[in-house]
């Protein structure tokens, strides 16, 4: 019981177990000893590592195969075009060129002016016109004009009609203009039932023989399913016409004139008759119109293709063209076409994965000819660049040589398009780029509104005296040059309406202004011919006794204030149109203007800054890109395949070697440093770099490898929990599985602190009690001295029958256990008090215990038979002194002894007296023994009187004075009558009074109790 408690280490055939506390890795495995090769477990750590890189690289090469596959590979890449959507929304808009310039038709000028949308030709002609004379520098039409309107009628008088042919107005204007460019789109739709072979030919030849067959009769004689073609068999049979019509119009000599309506339906039409088929004949027309329109855009907007073997991204199937004349066949197609100076597609190609726009394609082939987009056509129009200054290298990028000598690097995506750089925010009420309303152009072309009030009357007044004198003289001053629009009475307070206007939108207080001028100048040419013609007139009715003198003095009156009037009236507006003039061209000469329906919602797009973005924008958005240079490029794809790999990588070594929280927390930095970077690489650099498939990877790579720690450390918990759940306390055993490092099989030496105790003369007190009740007496004082010890931090080692080992200072390090074990001695004799008392109270006789500590080095470590039963312990001789100590206490029939390194470890937070020097068993070297009486600042289990008494004899004892030293140890035990050590100090200073010991006696005396 009092023995050498302790095992010895296992052999060197021991099998693996675990270690607690490698750096990275908790929880490993490793060989007790060193094998003979003389590695150590130092390797274990090390392959830990290896495994969670090992999961990461697994974690790495499983997200490239996600990447890989449609399904997952399709939800990845939605997942990264909402983090670039983001990236667009938090970054800075980009740098926005004032050359570029939105025209925007919108509900404000379509209100305002009375029009209805789709405005018509002539319209856009007035705008086509009034830009060109502002000196824009390239005017965009994002316009399809599909649908021909010839002609229209309007009423501008009693009995007359104004007259508008608007697509010749159009194709004037543009043609006047020179540098307008046109939209024209095209459908890569398939033909059923395929592009080729021989059954679409069968068809194309049947159709073009006999256009009044239907669809079954077709697909029988072409020898093909009805079911194939009877949906769009009239679509089908469109195509092929047109297609059969461009053919012989490009094999028609240019002598032969222009292909004729007649000629095609005679040859197409069995037994012709105008009057019966004339369906027949009108698509035959349509067709021919549209031939001829593509032929005009082949001419006017194809290139030659600036790149070798380059393959269409979209198979240009059917062109539609723009200005289709459907009535008189080539004539609109070929003026506005020819008159135009480019034509450019607007086909937009959302993301399938979210139908978001976000890139357009410059250039498309077909049949070995380039057909730009029509922004990049704008663009290059405004930079100077020809077809010739273009060279494109597919997939990668176009080369442009600018007018000034410069090259222009635009970069090209993996399919050959560009990502659109999007400017501003994407509100409507706060649009990118300049913007200028449609209805602000329109004012400076057009006048029919009101003027002010004070205007207004004296005009009343003037028209008053013209009506008068048409009355009496019809056939000078005919009632029709009386009349007035209706209009301007509804407006009579116009001129304050323009003022308010301009406070609140400048581009509105233009268009009021320039209606007001526009007004008064038509009311000074009414007033004018007035007067011009009423002067003679009112002679002559004065002369004629037709009025009255004073009547013709107050007519001709009326007539000169109008005049003066409108005059004061005309003049500031003149100037204010001049102004206003002078500021539209300061803003649209040299520019870039492209006009559409950028304000009334019918040309729409989902974009990553909102759902709903005016098609007219996305074009000036690309043109701003040419303009600045500025373009988004993306990285290569081994850029992104290394980003995911060393993501991956490095989260799975951050995890094997950091500390859970520290692990966890590193990873939220790295990933918001790598949002961070791709943020900054996108805003700055414009690299659009994949950022969701590396963030992924090191979630997944955290979340595994994590698991992969967890999994091996939470074997450790539940051995450290088996192990010392019983014998810390909570806070002990929490520290412990937090941080395993405290604990090693291997072995490692510690300054501890051994706590051992023992119940005296409990042999004789057990033979007393049956077997039941001497386990629950011992369970009972076990219980009350273990909640002692583990309260101050103490670990119980083992329990030897009514014995205890405990040790402070390990498995954790205790900075000071020597004082932790004094509190907890001394918390023993307090709970040792108590529990005396209840056996009082029970009739039972009190415990003595004696209490052994010791201080020094040690070994501590995990030992025991593996995977059977393992315990950790502390092996030294410091170990054997602590259960010397104990046993010595019989001999002195003291208390609580301690050696001197425990007493020097706790002697500012204890009071203690020296004991004395003795040799325990099997220990050459002498031990000096304290005994602990108390805590500094607290109750002393013996009196000061006791102790200063005592402590100057033990001083002239150590100076062999033997008869001084007995009389201050006898006053002691005056004082203290039970003192074991003054009783024996009494003994020996008789002993040696009567025998002085030989010289040289060094004061050690010899315990031999064990």
């Amino acid at each position: 019981m009092r023995g050498f408690f302790g095992s010895r280490p296992a052999g060197p055939r021991s099998r693996p177990g675990f270690v607690f506390g490698r750096p990275g890795c908790p929880v490993s495995m490793f060989r007790l000893r060193r094998r003979a090769s003389g590695r150590s477990h130092a390797e274990v750590p090390f392959r830990h590592r290896a495994a969670g890189l090992v999961i990461a690289l697994a974690v790495a090469l499983g997200i490239l195969a996600l990447r890989a596959l449609p399904g997952t590979g399709r939800l990845l890449r939605r997942l990264e075009l909402q983090a670039l959507d983001l990236r667009f929304k938090l970054r800075a808009p980009p740098l926005e060129d004032p050359r570029v310039v939105n025209i925007d038709i919108d509900d404000h000028s379509l209100r305002n002016l009375r029009l209805n949308f789709p405005l018509t030709r002539t319209e856009y002609a007035r705008i086509v016109g009034v830009l060109h004379r502002l000196g824009a520098g390239t005017i965009v039409l994002d316009v399809m004009f599909r649908d021909a309107t010839p002609w229209s009628a309007k009423p501008v008088g009693a009995g007359r009609l104004e007259i508008a042919r608007h697509d010749d107005n159009l194709a004037s204007a543009i043609a006047s203009a020179g540098n307008v460019h046109l939209a024209w789109s095209f459908s890569d739709e398939p033909l059923p039932p395929g592009d080729a072979g021989e059954a679409l030919a069968r068809l194309r030849s049947v159709v073009t023989r006999d256009l009044t067959l239907d669809a079954a009769e077709a697909a029988r004689r072409a020898g093909i399913e009805e079911n194939q073609i009877v949906g769009f068999f009239e679509a089908l049979r469109g195509r092929l016409l047109k297609e059969h019509l461009l053919e012989r119009i490009r094999q028609r000599p240019p002598e032969a004139g222009a292909l004729a309506v007649d000629e095609v339906v005679r040859a197409a039409v069995p037994g012709y008759d105008p009057e019966v088929h004339v369906a027949e004949t009108r698509r035959v027309q349509e067709a021919i119109a549209e031939a001829y329109s593509i032929l005009a855009l082949d001419r006017h907007s194809a290139w030659p293709c600036p790149a070798e073997g380059a393959h269409p991204r979209y198979v240009i199937r059917e062109i539609v063209p723009p200005l289709r004349d459907f009535n008189s066949g080539p004539v609109v197609g070929g003026a506005a076409s020819a008159g135009a100076a480019g034509a450019g597609f607007v086909n937009a190609y959302q993301d399938e994965e979210d139908g978001v726009l976000r890139r357009i394609l410059p250039l498309n082939v077909r049949d070995g000819r380039a057909y730009p987009h029509l922004a990049f056509r704008a663009a290059c129009a405004a930079l100077g660049v020809t077809p010739d200054r273009i060279r494109v290298e597919p997939r990668r990028r176009i080369v442009l040589r600018v007018a000034d000598g410069r090259f222009l690097e635009v970069p090209l995506t993996a399919d050959g398009e560009i990502r659109i750089d999007w400017a501003g925010c994407g509100d409507r009420e706060r649009p990118p780029f300049l913007h200028i309303p449609v209805g602000a152009l329109l004012m400076l072309d057009r006048a029919e509104r009101d003027v002010g009030i004070n205007t207004l009357a004296a005009f009343d007044r003037a028209r008053a005296v013209a009506v008068f004198l048409s009355g009496l003289f019809p056939a000078a001053l005919p009632p029709r040059e009386t009349e007035v629009p209706g209009a301007l009475q509804a407006l009579a307070d116009a001129e304050a309406k323009a003022s308010e206007a301009a406070q609140e939108d400048a581009w509105e207080g233009m268009e009021r202004r320039l209606a007001l001028r526009g007004h008064a100048d038509w009311m000074q040419e009414r007033v004018d011919f007035w007067r011009s013609r009423a002067t003679p007139l009112l002679e002559a009715a004065r002369s004629q006794k037709k009025i009255g003198a004073e009547d013709a003095d107050a007519a001709q009156a009326a007539l000169d204030e109008a005049e003066t009037i409108l005059r004061q009236f005309v003049a500031p507006h003149r100037e204010r149109e001049s102004s206003i003039r002078r500021e539209f061209e300061a803003r649209i000469r040299g520019s870039v203007c492209i006009v559409g329906a950028g304000g009334t919602g019918h040309d729409v797009h989902a974009t990553p800054l909102v759902q709903a973005y005016p098609g007219p924008w996305v074009l000036a958005n690309v043109v701003n890109q040419f303009l600045t240079g500025r373009f988004l490029r993306e990285a290569p794809e081994l850029w992104n395949l290394a980003a995911i790999v060393f993501c991956a990588l490095g989260v799975g070594l951050l995890v094997t070697i950091a500390e859970p929280v520290a692990s966890a927390a590193g990873v939220l930095a790295a990933g918001a440093a790598w949002a961070g970077l791709c943020h900054a690489l996108f805003a700055y650099r414009g690299l659009v770099i994949d950022a969701t498939a590396p963030a992924l990877a090191m979630c997944l790579a955290y979340a595994l490898v994590t698991a992969y720690r967890q999994l091996v450390e939470g074997r450790g918990r539940r051995l450290i929990r088996q192990i010392f759940g019983l014998f810390v306390s909570d806070q002990v055993l929490g520290e412990l599985v937090r941080d395993p490092k405290a604990i090693t099989l291997g072995g490692q030496k510690r300054v501890v602190t051994v706590f051992f105790s023992d119940i005296a003369g409990f042999t004789a007190l057990s033979e007393q009690l049956d077997p039941q009740d001497q386990i629950r007496f011992v369970n009972e004082y076990l219980t009350a001295m273990s909640e002692a010890i583990m309260r101050e931090g103490g670990y119980i080692n083992k329990y030897i029958g009514d014995g205890i080992m405990a040790l402070f200072g390990a498995p954790l390090v205790r900075p000071a256990a020597a004082v932790d074990a004094a509190r907890a001695a001394f918390a023993c004799l307090d709970a040792l008090d108590r529990f005396n008392a209840a056996l009082a109270h029970r009739g039972k006789a009190p415990l003595r215990i004696r209490i052994g500590l010791s201080t020094g080095e040690v070994v501590v470590g995990l030992v025991g038979a593996l995977g059977k039963k393992l315990e950790y312990t502390a092996m030294g001789d410091i170990v054997n002194l602590g259960a010397r100590l104990e046993a010595a206490s019989k001999a002195y029939k003291t208390t609580v002894l301690m050696n001197e390194a425990c007493y020097a470890g706790c002697r500012n937070a204890v009071v203690a007296r020296e004991v004395d020097r003795f040799r325990v068993p099997g220990k050459a070297v002498p031990v000096r023994a304290y005994e602990l009486v108390g805590l500094a600042g607290g109750r002393l289990r013996v009196p000061k009187e006791f102790l200063a008494a005592y402590e100057e004899a033990l001083r002239l004892y150590a100076s062999r004075r033997w008869s001084e030293a007995e009389a201050l140890f006898r006053r002691a035990l005056a004082i203290h009558p039970d003192d074991g050590p003054s009783k024996l100090y009494v003994e020996r200073c008789a002993r040696f009074q009567a025998e002085p010991p030989p010289e040289g006696w060094d004061g050690v005396a010899e315990v031999t109790v064990k």
